[in-house]
């Protein structure tokens, strides 16, 4: 049992039960101001929900009604009925009687939409979908896109189309042509579906043509981000070749040509656009497709453009490139021909024997260092002539091993002493020797020597 606050300052003309809350029909005890002397008009009356307590109440709601002629009304003209079991409540005037029931989900949705909340009205029909009558998540789902359409949030209407339209394809058709009408095809392209729902190919021909006109870089994301069953790659194909006609140092778009290539395993055409772009993928598709074939007269701009990989490759793959035909495709690119023939020796030094005493002169011009090792560990050396050469370049430590090598240790010790003018290096070389005769030559070399700590 409780009163009613001051505050309140109205009658009560009904009241009923609503499960642990009070339904209350209301009057107001003071009317409406009127410009005729002592006329009073009455306030439309309320229907309350309250919640009660010990000693107070809480007020839940609150809903002013309609009735006809209310202003003439007074508080004993209007009555309350219910039929609790039902949570029905009959509010009854003179002239009116107005049925009250509790709001279900398709109401709270109805006043969602008359609110212009769709979001929210979204929202609510997915969590009670089972329990709605009027309303479905669809048409709401329809609804909210063409409000985000004609707000011009078109990112995020597109973001919502796969959760709205589902897998029904005449549902993103439609939507489509929307976008395509707004001139938004590229904010919808990310997500159009690939498959379940598959749209028709002329769909995909659009957008692809819609990029082509407008953005190169995003063209070739779709072409590598879509499965190529979608469309027509031919067509496709022509109009990037015309394209590029019109613009031949545009690597985009021959990007884009090779990769169609590359789909429709015309696998010698996307090598020879990868090539000449100079693009990362050139070795994973040589691998991938087995193209060695494709490559034997193109080894050249393989080493020009990665020399470490391009090596590797040829290395790899000696069954399939032979040794022979690497080296004719390289003799004009002597600086390349020393990388490969370096990186042989260093794999087997017998692969490549026949091609040692070209490695002479190789190792020569670009990298002394490895010279000796060559000479010393490969039998396919032609002495003569790699002495030939270490004369001609001056090279000294290795004419001397030649030398030696030769059975011509006194010319090797010549050459130490003379040349070299290092008189341990001399004895050295004669302790090795163990030869009586050549510590003679030493003692004849010596003789114009100083002789201080010459012996000891």
């Amino acid at each position: 049992m409780f009163k009613t606050t001051p505050e309140s300052n109205c009658y009560i003309c009904g009241i009923a039960p609503l499960e642990n809350n009070l339904v209350v029909f209301t009057f107001d005890k003071e009317g409406q101001t009127s410009d005729e002397p002592n006329k009073y008009i009455a306030d439309r009356p309320h229907l309350q929900i309250w919640e009660p307590g010990t000693n107070y109440y809480e007020e839940i709601s609150d809903d002013a009604l309609s009735f006809r002629a209310f202003e003439e009304y007074r508080c004993f003209d209007y009555h309350l009925e219910s039929v609790v079991e039902e949570s029905l409540y009959f509010l009854i005037s003179p002239k009116d009687v107005v049925v009250a029931k509790l709001r279900d989900h398709d109401d709270h949705i109805t006043w969602l939409l008359e609110h212009k909340r769709y979001e929210d009205a979204m929202e609510s029909a997915m969590t009670h979908s089972r329990e709605l009558k009027r309303h479905n998540v669809q048409e709401l789902g329809k609804q909210y896109l063409e409000h985000l359409l004609e707000a011009e949030n078109f990112n995020e209407a597109a973001q919502l189309c796969a959760r709205i339209l589902g897998r029904k394809k005449e549902l993103w058709e439609s939507t489509f042509e929307k976008f395509n009408d707004i001139g938004q095809l590229k904010v919808l392209a990310p997500y159009l579906p690939c498959g379940n729902p598959l749209l028709s190919p002329h769909i995909y021909e659009i957008v692809l043509n819609e990029f082509l006109r407008t953005d190169h870089e995003g063209l070739l994301r779709l072409i590598k981000s879509w499965p190529h069953n979608l469309y027509n790659m031919q067509a496709i194909i022509n109009r990037l070749r015309n394209e590029y006609e019109r613009d031949k140092n545009n690597l985009i778009l021959l990007e884009c040509l090779g990769e169609l290539y590359t789909f429709q395993n015309r696998f010698d055409k996307a090598l020879a656009i990868f090539l000449r772009m100079k693009h990362k993928d050139v070795f994973s598709l040589i691998n991938k497709h087995n193209l060695f074939d494709s490559i034997t007269d193109r080894i050249v701009q393989l080493m020009q453009f990665d020399q470490e990989k391009a090596v590797k490759l040829l290395l790899d793959n000696i069954g399939k490139i032979p040794i022979k035909k690497v080296v004719q495709q390289l003799e004009q690119s002597p600086e390349l021909l020393h990388c490969y023939l370096d990186k042989l020796f260093q794999k087997d030094p017998q692969l490549g024997q026949e091609y040692h005493a070209l490695q002479i002169k190789l190792y020569a011009e670009y990298d002394r260092e490895k010279l000796l090792p060559l000479l010393k560990n490969s039998t396919h050396c032609p002495l003569q002539k790699a002495l030939e050469e270490c004369r001609n370049r001056k090279f000294l430590p290795e004419q001397v091993f030649l030398l030696n090598k030769m059975g011509d240790t006194k010319g090797a010790l010549k050459v130490i002493m003379e040349q070299l003018d290092n008189v341990q290096k001399a004895i050295d070389f004669c302790k090795e020797q163990n030869d009586k005769d050549l510590w003679d030559d030493l003692i004849t070399f010596s003789i114009d020597k100083p002789v201080k700590n010459i012996f000891s």
